[in-house]
């Protein structure tokens, strides 16, 4: 991009986007949990960065069977951060295991964050976590 007297400008790193919304600041650490086959906890964080700005959020895996969550829904208010922890059940080694954290921006005054995700809500970001067992 050019500005005046044809000087190179850089562009400011733009928001992260997805959907029809502008997500602040949401992260999740680690991006990888590895798991023993037989079994083990471990906990992700999930941390809001932004200011004044409050997501409801709610955790999906893609086996249900050897991986839990507590808590699954709840809210992650401006500059705070939540704890998730992970349970892997005893079980055959997998692969390909990821759980999905599906986030959703709210009014600050929203109390129920299950009635969020009633129906056919699209999240405004999806946070991804791979789950190696090994």
């Amino acid at each position: 991009m050019r500005g005046r007297a044809g000087v190179q400008r850089q562009r400011s790193p733009s928001p992260l986007r997805s959907g029809f919304e502008i997500v602040e600041q949401v992260r999740v650490t680690p991006k990888r949990l590895v798991f023993n086959a037989k079994g083990g906890y471990d906990s992700i964080i999930l941390s809001n960065d932004s200011t004044g700005v409050k997501y409801a959020y709610k955790v999906m895996s893609t086996d249900n069977d050897f991986f839990k969550f507590t808590p699954i829904i709840g809210f992650l208010s401006a500059s705070t951060a939540v704890k998730i922890h992970v349970l892997r059940e005893r079980g055959p080694q997998a692969s390909g295991d990821r759980c999905e954290i599906l986030l959703k921006r709210v009014d600050q005054n929203i109390k129920d964050p299950v009635a969020v995700f009633v129906g056919k809500t699209v999240p405004d970001c999806i946070l991804q976590v791979e789950l190696l067992t090994r």
